[in-house]
């Protein structure tokens, strides 16, 4: 299945002011991006008042979130927020320790409207994020429920997961909203993804991923192993 994730970059995420998808497509195929290479991240706040939302067509829902087109070819994912300077942190603070293993948007997409002074403000309304083909943690997982054994290849998916998620605790650094379809498996590797806003000095957030590794932990001692399932 096709997973949407972001470009790693540098910090700041740039920020553009565009009318329409027309006018995105252009400013993304000047970076070095075709307009169905990526996709547009909306939270519902905005759905209803961007100017976009009137250019998507709807193409599916999956896990309730709602999956949209234009005509240029950039989809568009409404259902997920967009994320907020704290979160923007996290995600730089992460990245610091994990360049290969956390996304980051390409660019943040602002909107300009008229202001009741006679001016204008912008607003942020969506981030363009790059998607790979990739598959959640938490599919690989269900599937090894439903065989009734769990694979070596997954067991270190799992191991692999918990040693990531213990550098960033060891650098004080906490992802807050660790899940199995928060965890993005892309060429054997996993990916972390949405992080929640910032906690002083991240003591919910660490706390929040303990508990999240050891029921992962309990899960894996659970479950036999292929080998072993074998021999019953």
């Amino acid at each position: 299945m096709l997973v949407f994730m972001a470009v790693l970059q540098k910090q700041p995420v740039p920020r553009i002011v565009v009318a329409n998808a027309e006018e995105l497509s252009r400013e993304l195929s000047s970076r070095g991006y075709a307009p169905d290479s990526v996709f547009l991240k909306m939270g519902y706040k905005y759905e209803r008042n961007s100017t976009f939302l009137g250019e998507f067509e709807e193409v599916g829902i999956i896990r309730d979130v709602h999956h949209f087109v234009t005509k240029t070819g950039i989809r568009g994912v409404f259902g997920s927020s967009t994320l907020n300077m704290q979160e923007m942190r996290t995600l730089a603070e992460m990245r610091t320790i994990l360049p290969t293993n956390v996304v980051m948007p390409i660019v943040t997409v602002r909107e300009s409207r008229p202001s009741a002074n006679g001016g204008f403000y912008e607003y942020d309304i969506a981030h363009v994020l790059r998607f790979l083909e990739g598959e959640p943690l938490g599919d690989i997982i269900g599937q090894a429920l439903s065989n009734a054994y769990v694979a070596d290849t997954t067991r270190n998916l799992v191991n692999k997961t918990e040693h990531l998620v213990r550098l960033l605790h060891a650098h004080g650094i906490g992802h807050g909203d660790l899940h199995t379809y928060n965890i993005i498996v892309v060429n054997g590797e996993p990916i972390l993804i949405d992080p929640l806003k910032r906690f002083e000095f991240y003591d919910k957030s660490i706390a929040s991923d303990k508990v999240f590794l050891r029921d992962m932990k309990r899960w894996l001692a659970a479950c036999r192993r292929k080998d072993q399932s074998a021999s019953i």
